[in-house]
């Protein structure tokens, strides 16, 4: 199987790795405490795209009668683990922003974590979809899918994961979801900061607009 040529993703807030002012900094507190499974925060943060869910990145991706399917993580699950993204999923089905979840991806193996790979060995999109596995597809009813993840930076799993879907249930709509993305060489100026990507596959890479 080889990676669609590209897709689109919603964000909704933006995150500074490196910044060093103080919005940089609330953004990497607030970045960690989604991914570490914080309820609070991904109850905080799902109301507030319910409430806004008319702005650019969410209108175009998110609704009532939109299948949620979270994010694997980077390696196989076992029992108990933490799964954010799937935490995630349910919060926004919680405020109406999705019609249901449906853990319809599985890791077969473990990639590489992309936050601390090294510069050029990050996994690529065809290392993703190479690990990746859909299941439970009988349980989705909606004609529209929408990948939901915690952070995106290049995009590369985002579209592996779009690519595997789209290839389990033809004839579906497959769109992707980031509550936060990555802004590493812009300054930002505030976390709120929704836009529509455009996700390329570009002889073997990712490329993430905005």
């Amino acid at each position: 199987m080889q990676c669609i040529g590209a897709t689109q993703c919603g964000t909704y807030l933006v995150y500074s790795p490196r910044g060093a002012n103080e919005i940089a900094r609330k953004s990497r507190r607030f970045c960690y405490s989604l991914k570490n499974g914080r309820q609070r925060e991904i109850d905080y943060v799902a109301k507030h795209v319910a409430n806004h869910s008319q702005v650019t990145g969410v209108l175009e991706v998110l609704g009532t009668d939109v299948t949620l399917v979270p994010m694997p993580r980077s390696s196989p699950l076992h029992s108990h683990s933490l799964w954010p993204a799937y935490l995630l999923a349910e919060a926004l089905v919680t405020y109406g922003m999705g019609h249901h979840v449906v853990p319809l991806l599985e890791r077969t193996k473990a990639v590489r974590k992309s936050s601390t790979a090294p510069p050029g060995q990050r996994p690529t999109a065809d290392d993703h979809l190479a690990s990746f596995r859909a299941k439970n597809s009988r349980l989705v009813r909606d004609r529209q899918i929408v990948i939901v993840d915690d952070v995106i930076t290049r995009g590369a799993t985002m579209l592996a994961a779009v690519t595997m879907v789209s290839e389990a249930i033809p004839d579906t709509s497959v769109l992707g979801f980031a509550f936060i993305r990555t802004m590493s060489d812009t300054s930002i100026s505030g976390l709120f900061d929704p836009v529509l990507c455009e996700i390329k596959y570009v002889h073997g890479r990712t490329q993430r607009t905005p």
